[in-house]
């Protein structure tokens, strides 16, 4: 089945859901970034809890989402966007190398950076604790407690040892309290939506598009008639901004010695998208443009 996003909203409980299906999206990456299975399962659970954050978006907005790990985890980084395009990276992409038991790959703190912003400026940003020391539920802490928005997500991945297709699946739902909602109610559904009934079905491949039907089912049970509406959001996929034009504009950070050594030894400057892993090279007569228009 393609990725796609669903947004809705359970009329009984003024709670809002995304539902997100992105193992295309998720394969992408991880070949890209010739991820190894350690730093697949983290990136795609990042890339999942991002997907699950475009129905909160307009269009022209985007999240960028950061979490930074004491343990072998140095960084994920995911930008999503309103459109559906979504990037982002995992360092180290080799965990296998660094780490031999699971409570090594984060460590024992964390911390997690949003930041909201369209094409102009800062909607808003914010720094928050990342200790329950996984993407996903770190993510939605940060909403509860820094956007105050009582938020629940899960995220499932599941791979094969096919190094053309790796990842068989990444699916996720999330569930949002709006005004109104009963906070005891929404804690029964945040309990419920981590239940094994809910898992079981986060973690079965969908054949239907409305697979999720059956996921609020479960998690609304006999409690309130599983009654909600629903739309389409834009399909995820990998889609980075990046371009010749940007790298080559990134050449003044490297600054004049360095670039002058460049010019001299007339060397093409070879640089990677860190979001994306493409390669540019940047060519002599480029260079030395650079140091012209750096007052060179």
């Amino acid at each position: 089945m393609s990725d796609l996003v669903y947004r809705g909203i359970l009329r009984d409980a003024d709670v809002r859901f995304a539902y997100a299906v992105c193992t295309e999206l998720g394969n992408d990456a991880v070949l890209r970034h010739n991820c190894d299975p350690v730093s697949s399962h983290v990136l795609c659970r990042a890339l999942g809890a991002g997907a699950l954050t475009i129905p909160l978006l307009n269009p022209a907005e985007r999240y960028t989402l950061r979490w930074n790990y004491a343990g072998a985890v140095k960084s994920v980084l995911v930008e999503a966007r309103g459109d559906g395009g979504i990037r982002g990276f995992i360092n180290p992409a080799n965990l296998s190398d660094y780490v031999e038991r699971r409570d090594q790959i984060h460590g024992t703190a964390g911390t997690v950076a949003v930041i909201k912003s369209d094409a102009e400026r800062t909607l808003n940003t914010g720094t928050g604790q990342a200790g329950l020391l996984d993407v996903v539920q770190d993510l939605a802490f940060f909403f509860s407690t820094s956007d105050q928005v009582e938020t629940a997500m899960v995220v499932m991945v599941g791979f094969a040892a096919d190094p053309s297709r790796p990842v068989t699946l990444c699916q996720g739902f999330m569930i949002q309290a709006l005004p109104g909602c009963d906070l005891e109610l929404f804690e029964r559904l945040r309990l419920r939506l981590d239940s094994p009934a809910c898992r079981e079905l986060i973690a079965e491949r969908p054949r239907i598009d409305n697979h999720f039907e059956r996921l609020v089912q479960a998690l609304v049970g006999e409690e309130i008639p599983p009654v909600f509406s629903v739309d389409a959001g834009p399909t995820p996929i990998f889609r980075c901004s990046c371009s010749h034009a940007r790298m080559r504009d990134l050449l003044a950070t490297l600054g004049r010695e360095e670039l002058k050594a460049a010019a001299e030894t007339g060397e093409t400057l070879k640089l990677t998208c860190h979001f994306c892993s493409t390669h540019y090279e940047i060519t002599p007569a480029e260079v030395r443009q650079a140091l012209t228009e750096l007052g060179s």
